[in-house]
């Protein structure tokens, strides 16, 4: 069962594209882990996953509740 599906997902500010047609989702019980430089789009991306930012373009669902801790 997947708790956490991300199809062609899609934010930017002004100009700045920050994310760009990005597709994954993570099954019941399967861990990941996001590495990635400072300014890239992490923070950017739990709040969408989170709700807390609307995407441009695509679709983040979700079952259940999602929690995670802010820096």
């Amino acid at each position: 069962m997947k708790v956490i599906e991300v199809k062609n997902l899609r934010k930017a500010y002004g100009g700045n594209v920050v994310i760009e047609d990005l597709t994954f989702s993570v099954e019941k019980g399967e861990r990941i882990a996001l590495t990635a430089p400072s300014g890239c789009g992490k923070t950017t991306l739990f709040r969408l996953i989170c709700g807390l930012e609307k995407p441009d373009g695509g679709i983040v669902s979700r079952e259940g509740e999602i929690a995670y801790i802010f820096q």
